[in-house]
């Protein structure tokens, strides 16, 4: 819940996790075994490989014309292995180094010939359409795509959805879901705000939500919700996703009038991807000019507190935040 000085501003009402979907009629194919797919960055790399030798598959697919996915699914995954990416509660900066391993390995997956061509000109939806064509082995899912691939892109083949992957030598830890708040706003530019108040309570009224969970629709944060449905989703690929206890709900601070950089670890990636470079030297500069803009955000916005998202116990295995430096107002 979004709160200043005692009011309500933002109430959540979806939150979405991260899994690996895979292709369990590519897995056969390659001799590997649909129940079991890759629990480690090393098997994830050679199960690539081995899907790779079909003719006109590919062992995994990364959608390098995108740059909205830094906080999710790049985070998310890295954030398995109980490494802080994106953002760090525990220090209240950002952090874009740690998501190395994991730009890494697809940079390794491309020399090997196991990631789908074309790959910084391919965007999300078109990755999505030729893994219902059954032409992609793996790809990192968000929950939404339990819709993309049953309704938008009906899968052509047998797939299941796994736990994100950890670096080798890593224990699993919980990932963020990220918590979204409603997808209605009210303003002081509403026109018929009374009007609109009453559309925002229906469409988030128990009832409704409900209904959404109900056909996979959505992963609702409050547990309260599942109380007033009629039945368990049976959309193909919901249940693996709501299997929440490897999860953990957070977001990231979303300060009204910090201004965001251009750049991003996700487009930094993919001109890696297109033309070389370093990439944990480029992974450094964003993740300095990053924190350089927050700071100069508190430094110009003494009523916005730092120590407000900062939670220094943070348990990464667990997922328990702990009680903030400074609670809010």
């Amino acid at each position: 819940m979004t709160t200043w000085k005692g009011k309500v501003f933002a109430i959540p009402v979806s939150c979405y996790n991260a899994r690996l979907v895979y292709n369990k009629d590519l897995f056969r194919e390659a001799g590997l075994d649909p129940e079991r797919p890759p629990e480690t960055f090393s098997e994830w790399r050679e199960y690539a490989k081995r899907i790779s030798q079909l003719p006109g598959k590919y062992g995994m697919a990364w959608p390098g014309a995108e740059t909205w996915m830094t906080a999710w699914m790049p985070s998310q995954f890295i954030e398995a292995s109980g490494l802080p990416a994106w953002f760090d509660w525990s220090t209240g900066r950002f952090e874009f180094t740690n998501m190395a391993p994991l730009f890494q390995l697809l940079l390794d997956m491309k020399a090997d010939g196991s990631l789908f061509p074309g790959v910084t000109s391919l965007n999300n939806d078109a990755l999505r359409a030729q893994f219902a064509a059954g032409n992609i082995g793996m790809f990192l899912a968000v929950n939404w795509d339990v819709g993309v691939l049953n309704d938008q892109f009906p899968a052509r083949c047998d797939w299941g959805v796994a736990l994100p992957p950890v670096i080798d030598g890593h224990e699993r830890h919980k990932v963020r879901a990220m918590i979204e708040v409603g997808l209605y706003s009210i303003n002081g530019q509403t026109k018929y705000p009374e009007a609109a108040w009453e559309v925002v309570k229906w469409f988030n009224s128990y009832e409704i939500r409900a209904r959404f969970y109900e056909e996979g629709k959505l992963l609702d944060p409050d547990p309260k919700v599942r109380e007033y449905a009629k039945k368990e989703p049976t959309a193909k690929g919901f249940a693996e996703f709501a299997q929440t206890e490897w999860d953990y709900a957070a977001s990231w601070p979303k300060h009204p009038g910090f201004v965001q950089p251009s750049e991003n670890p996700c487009s930094v990636f993919s001109a890696i991807l297109a033309r070389g470079g370093d990439l944990m030297a480029e992974l450094q500069r964003l993740e300095d000019m990053w924190n350089a803009e927050l700071d100069k955000f508190y430094a110009e916005n003494p009523d916005v507190r730092r120590e407000w998202n900062i939670y220094p116990n943070f348990d990464r295995k667990t997922g328990v935040m702990g009680d903030p430096l400074l609670p809010s107002e």
